[in-house]
């Protein structure tokens, strides 16, 4: 195999795993806007909850990471 028909064949090869990677990614996407259109229930965001602290007036107490 010639020089060139290596780097032909690689060429062709990086094409194909961009273009797999690119349907991937719009799969993912899909899935993810599918997704963002489901309601999303209170204890999903009451388990996200955490690192409790103080507002900044120091007034109050707020969940500073969701």
């Amino acid at each position: 195999m010639s020089a060139a028909s290596v780097a032909r064949v690689y060429s062709e090869a990086s094409q194909m795993k961009d273009y797999f990677e690119e349907e991937k990614e719009k799969i993912e996407k899909k899935k993810l806007k599918e997704m963002s259109k489901e309601p999303i229930e209170d204890q999903i965001f009451k388990a996200g909850l955490s690192c409790l602290g103080k507002t900044f007036n120091n007034g109050r107490h707020a969940y500073l990471s969701l």
